[in-house]
């Protein structure tokens, strides 16, 4: 198994914070994570896809693709790397996306992995800025070598924040049955939102450009 967390910095103390805490989430349950990191405007899909080109890995190994500001409890992410072993595809290790507001998420990194333990323990205890039921998002996400090299990787010509991940999840369903673990997925406050819902860590001209290649694909 290979975990892939891509991350750029945009200047976002928040960002920065939370990718530490994921990382550090992850370490304590020994998992070897590989990140993906570049240059502003952040190239997700070439930088990730680089990556997975150079390590050469067999087509049977799983890769877990995991957003620097988004978690699931460990049961669904096992699970999902699981199904991913045995099933060609792409499996998602969520079926709702619970988007913290920033109080509550200043609260969950100042308590570090006791905070992301209480939330997974608790939601109720925190707040959050609005749920999504079936996203189109792809924020923890497992699938095999082989079903990534089918998809010819993430499109490259998506640059900055969006719609990257919604692509790629319409393509993977067209191949094969799309599949979700159930149980929610936590998404940590980063930035302010305009409102077209992307965050102003991006210049709005490449969102609009990447909204445009989404919508004419």
């Amino acid at each position: 198994m290979h975990l892939v967390i891509p991350f750029a910095d945009a200047g976002s103390s928040y960002r920065l914070r939370a990718y530490d805490l994921i990382c550090n989430h992850y370490g304590q349950q020994r998992r070897p994570l590989q990140t993906a990191s570049g240059a502003q405007p952040f190239n997700k899909a070439r930088t990730v896809n680089l990556l997975i080109l150079e390590r050469g890995w067999p087509d049977d190994d799983v890769i877990v693709l995991n957003d620097a500001d988004t978690f699931v409890a460990p049961e669904q992410w096992r699970r999902a790397v699981e199904d991913a072993a045995y099933e060609p595809g792409l499996i998602i290790a969520f079926d709702s996306y619970w988007r913290l507001d920033r109080p509550s998420t200043e609260r969950l990194l100042k308590q570090g992995s006791g905070g992301l333990a209480r939330l997974l323990g608790d939601p109720d205890d925190f707040d959050f800025e609005r749920v999504f039921n079936q996203p189109g998002s792809a924020g923890v996400c497992a699938l095999s070598v082989r079903t990534f090299s089918e998809l010819g990787g993430l499109d490259e010509q998506y640059l900055g924040w969006g719609y990257e991940d919604l692509d790629f999840v319409n393509r993977a369903a067209t191949l094969y049955p799309l599949r979700r673990i159930t149980g929610p997925a936590y998404h940590l406050w980063h930035d302010e939102r305009r409102p077209d819902d992307s965050p102003t860590s991006t210049p709005a001209a490449l969102v609009k450009a990447n909204l445009h290649r989404y919508t004419s694909s």
